[in-house]
């Protein structure tokens, strides 16, 4: 927390935000706003809504010319990596990009802990950890996910005062639901 509370000191919150990724297909900006982005697990690689689409169309017009043959499977846009065929590789995956100390990565699975997704049990500890890690490494989302387990006592005490601060290195970092939250 005193690292935290350190790079707060002297900082503007409501700066300018700082530049995003790019996609590594296209080179535009990835968005700010998570849900239009996707992370592949596969290379570690976030891409935009766009290229994620171009991709998907790309492979069903080459399934649907090849009614009768062989079709092809679906692959990351980036690395042309196969789709996961089942949860349990899907999680492999994504605990290997971990062991790699990928923030991405981190941030997703501590979203996996905390609701319980890829068919794992919810635990509330462990989703703590993967965010703690992940901002460790930089990541903005990460803290507004650690902003909310203690605003909440999500699987800890209430801690008004440590939320508060996460939210507002979030914003720091450039989070756009930091700096809505924060006001």
């Amino acid at each position: 927390a005193k690292n935290l509370e350190e790079e707060l000191k002297g900082a503007d919150l409501f700066a300018p935000l700082p530049p995003t990724e790019d996609c590594v297909i296209c080179l535009v900006p990835v968005s700010r706003i998570y849900s239009e982005n996707f992370y592949q697990s596969c290379c570690g690689n976030e891409i935009c809504w766009a290229c994620y689409k171009e991709n998907e169309e790309s492979i069903k017009k080459q399934n649907e010319e090849k009614s009768a043959g062989k079709k092809v499977a679906f692959t990351c846009p980036f690395c042309r990596e196969p789709e996961p065929t089942c949860a349990d590789e899907d999680f492999a995956r994504l605990r290997a990009r971990c062991l790699q100390n990928d923030r991405i990565a981190l941030t997703v699975m501590g979203g996996l802990y905390r609701d319980g997704g890829l068919g794992k049990a919810k635990d509330d500890l462990k989703a703590l950890d993967c965010y703690i890690r992940a901002v460790e490494l930089g990541s903005s989302g990460a803290c507004v996910n650690i902003g909310n387990i203690y605003d909440k006592g999500d699987g800890v005490a209430v801690d008004k005062e440590r939320a508060a601060l996460f939210e507002r290195v979030g914003a720091l970092r450039g989070d756009i639901g930091a700096r809505y939250n924060i006001g």
